[in-house]
């Protein structure tokens, strides 16, 4: 619900349900809620969240007793308010990744340029990488679940497979580090968990800036730089100790942490203006009369 004060006169938008007369339902404008006296209504859009655009108000003008269509009344649109789900990134302009920490099999390190070239083979939206010798990409089979998941290899769908990590399905680029399992290489064709090795890049050094990083955000970290997994945070909180060393804290977080801090500060400040609301805002006016003067 909304208001608007003009030149002594008080505007309510609202939205009325009545179960008892559903032909009444929908938006309404007018100076009281559930008022008689009706300045607009909009009973087409009955399904809206907010109030709705230009298209389909019936509006009462000065000089008249019945409400009139009139297409150009409305509110506007608001800007797209899609909310990412915690961890996902918008991977359009996403051009490069970087591999780091790979102790099994070193020669996976390093950077990754996207490439289209097998988009229509893979038939999904997520992004594929190469570097000399290896593509990274996600393989989703409909007919073979246990096969879905994040492969490197040789090739696109080759059976050549340097590394895989299944566990992490939902992400719309190569997860980072935590659940790699990496091929050693020469006879030994087991692979093995490597926890340190995983991706990074630019769009995760800051969400919401330009070029992928907020205003004053540090740079990525170098690919050889180690990013501690949420369970080996928490494993060296206790211990104090990586690897059998002791080690002082790197200050440096995972991509999907660094994400869930700007989800987090987001839902704080929506929180904190139902909460608090602010002094001259439309929320506090309806609870305080004297505010309305500075609306």
């Amino acid at each position: 619900t909304y208001l608007r004060e003009h030149e002594g006169q008080n505007y309510f938008v609202y939205f009325w349900k009545d179960d008892d007369e559903p032909e009444s339902t929908g938006w309404y404008i007018a100076s009281e809620v559930g008022s008689e006296d009706i300045f607009a209504t909009n009973k087409k859009h009955d399904d809206a969240t907010i109030p709705p655009a230009a298209g389909d108000w019936e509006v009462l003008s000065d000089s008249s007793t019945e409400r009139k269509s009139e297409p150009s009344c409305g509110f506007p649109k608001p800007a797209s308010n899609k909310k990412r789900k915690v961890g996902e990134v918008d991977v359009s302009s996403l051009k490069e990744v970087k591999a780091g920490s790979c102790k099994i099999r070193p020669a996976l390190n390093g950077a990754y340029e996207r490439t289209e070239e097998h988009k229509e083979y893979l038939d999904h939206d997520r992004p594929t990488f190469f570097k000399k010798g290896c593509y990274v990409y996600f393989w989703n089979d409909k007919d073979d679940a246990d096969s879905v998941g994040w492969y490197i290899a040789t090739e696109v769908g080759s059976e050549d497979v340097l590394a895989v990590n299944m566990k992490h399905n939902d992400a719309m680029m190569p997860p980072g580090p935590g659940d790699w399992e990496v091929r050693p290489g020469g006879t030994d064709e087991e692979r093995k968990l490597d926890t340190t090795f995983g991706f990074t890049s630019e769009l995760l050094a800051g969400v919401g800036g330009t070029n992928g990083k907020a205003k004053g955000a540090k740079d990525a970290p170098p690919p050889n730089t180690v990013l501690a997994t949420p369970a080996q945070a928490k494993a060296r909180a206790v211990s104090g100790k990586s690897d059998g060393e002791k080690k002082a804290a790197t200050g440096i977080v995972t991509d999907t942490i660094r994400v869930m801090s700007y989800e987090l500060v987001e839902e704080f400040a929506r929180a904190a203006e139902e909460a608090w609301p602010k002094p001259g805002s439309v929320r506090s006016a309806l609870h305080d009369s004297s505010q309305k003067e500075k609306l």
